[in-house]
């Protein structure tokens, strides 16, 4: 079995080529491994799944979204957000 010294010869190419193969709980779990993988994996994540987000309007979901409209590194891949009806809320998308 491989060793994480290993994995991290890598090129960080390679590294986002076999993340895209990953579930979202596999590529979580993946980018946790160490600070290198997580750094070489971050702006494809941040984009994949901070760029264009829903919100429900509830408590929750609005802390959910501050949060991330106010962490340094995730702030800017978050891009506009306007409240959109559907499933018997407002959601921005």
């Amino acid at each position: 079995m491989a060793n994480t010294a290993e994995l991290l010869r890598l090129p960080p190419e390679l590294m986002l080529r076999i993340s895209t193969h990953l579930t979202t709980h596999e590529l979580a779990c993946f980018r946790l491994t160490c600070k290198q993988v997580e750094t070489n994996l971050f702006e494809s994540f941040a984009r994949e799944f901070f760029t264009k987000r829903q919100f429900m309007l509830e408590e929750i979901s609005l802390q959910a979204l501050v949060g991330i409209a106010n962490h340094k590194t995730l702030a800017p891949y978050l891009k506009g957000k306007v409240p959109k009806s559907g499933n018997g809320g407002l959601f921005f998308d």
